[in-house]
């Protein structure tokens, strides 16, 4: 797939959003969506690098 391929995620607070974005899909690195979560969550200079407070809009539209 060469789409564009975004995670994003947030705090169970609702305070902190951020995205991890990739140009294409065949450039993600980790293979699994477990993978990039364990990146993210505890690793905390990547997760500070994708903090993206806008992100919040996008949470709000759609994920209810």
């Amino acid at each position: 797939m060469e789409q564009p391929f975004e995670v994003y995620f947030r705090n169970h607070e609702k305070t902190v959003f951020g995205v991890l974005s990739f140009e294409r899909y065949t450039d993600i690195p980790y293979r699994k969506v477990e993978m990039i979560e364990n990146k993210i969550m505890n690793n905390d200079e990547f997760r500070k690098s994708l903090i993206d407070p806008e992100t919040e809009s996008i949470w709000k539209r759609k994920w209810k």
